[in-house]
């Protein structure tokens, strides 16, 4: 009798027998990293505005959430 082939690890074993992963390696990560560019379509939403605000004035920002947090305690 053929043995069951298991959902997890996709081998065939019993359900008392441990699982055979197979095991991955992982290819080398190139030496540099490609950063692609975020094409903006249509209008932003209220959130994407907020936060490319707040990238672009993060000291500004930073000193906003400080005092609010002052004033919150």
């Amino acid at each position: 009798m053929e043995k069951p082939r298991c959902r997890l690890c996709q081998s065939r074993h019993l359900s008392s027998e441990p699982h055979a992963f197979e095991k991955v390696v992982e290819a080398e990560k190139p030496a540099r990293a490609v950063v692609e560019k975020k094409v903006l379509k249509g209008p932003l939403s209220q959130v994407e505005r907020n936060r490319r605000w707040r990238e672009k004035n993060r000291e500004r920002y930073n000193a906003y959430q400080r005092e609010y947090m002052r004033r919150r305690q």
